[in-house]
């Protein structure tokens, strides 16, 4: 299960700039950046305000984060789940 958008805004809230959240994530910063801008644009508010090159959360971005955390833990789950499953049914 991918969750390249969870992923991407997750690692910008934990760097709080995008050039350390590209390196990470192992795309470059204006790739990034566009990424944002269209993701932004699509849910129409910003995620994180930018001052200087810092990006600080908005409120939209807070929620954005907390509910991506939530959604990868789930994921994280299921996968652990599916991984049982698979062990279940070859022993």
């Amino acid at each position: 299960m991918e969750m390249k958008e969870q992923t991407y805004i997750l690692a910008i809230g934990k760097y709080g700039n995008l050039k350390d959240a590209a390196k990470d994530l192992h795309l470059t910063t204006a790739a990034l950046s566009v990424y944002l801008s269209t993701l932004e644009k699509q849910i129409g508010l910003p995620l994180f305000d930018r001052i200087g090159k810092r990006f600080v959360p908005t409120d939209a971005g807070y929620l954005y984060l907390r509910r991506s955390k939530e959604l990868m833990q789930i994921r994280e789950l299921y996968e652990q789940e599916l991984l049982d499953l698979k062990g279940d049914q070859s022993g």
